[in-house]
């Protein structure tokens, strides 16, 4: 949890609590990958666990099934984007495909990272004229960094991501 900020490696909910509502992800699947690697496990949200199929996400949805989007790989926000309405896109078939798997475009899902782009356009757009690139920068900074209890807030990575392309327009 504290190396990722206490999000959800796919999803980048908040989980609250390692030992209710969190899962050890094994991103490539135990059954072709048996040897223990940590760099294989990263934090995961219960992703509605024991709920109907169609409303579960994340690993519970992902199972074993192998994906080829790491989200500890940087390539990840070139290989996904976040319409404003907080949908999810993959930039290629694969990647549209590993979001199907994860089911990352759930309804609740969609509509807490369409709130959270919201906040950061009003942050954006609160100051007469725009923000210049050291302030969307250093925003940057800010949202990168855990605060004292080492909490990331949710959905960190697409509020980020909007906020470089907006700094690389400047």
């Amino acid at each position: 949890l504290a190396e990722q900020g206490h999000l959800c490696c796919y999803c980048m909910n908040r989980i609250r609590d390692a030992f209710q509502g969190m899962k050890i992800e094994h991103w490539a699947p135990r059954d072709r990958h048996p040897e223990l690697d940590f760099g294989n496990l990263q934090g995961a949200c219960s992703g509605n666990e024991g709920a109907p199929r169609r409303e579960q996400h994340c690993d519970t949805a992902k199972g074993d099934r192998p994906i080829g989007l790491d989200p500890r790989s940087a390539d990840c926000e070139r290989r996904v984007r976040c319409s404003i309405r907080g949908e999810l896109i993959g930039a290629e078939v694969d990647a549209q495909r590993d979001l199907e798997v994860l089911n990352l475009n759930l309804p609740r899902l969609r509509a807490a990272r369409a709130a959270a782009l919201l906040a950061v356009q009003e942050w954006a757009a609160a100051r007469p004229g725009q923000r210049s690139r050291a302030q969307l920068e250093a925003k940057i900074r800010v949202l990168e960094t855990p605060n004292a209890e080492g909490h990331l807030q949710p959905f960190v990575g697409v509020v980020v991501a909007w906020l470089r392309t907006r700094a690389a327009q400047r």
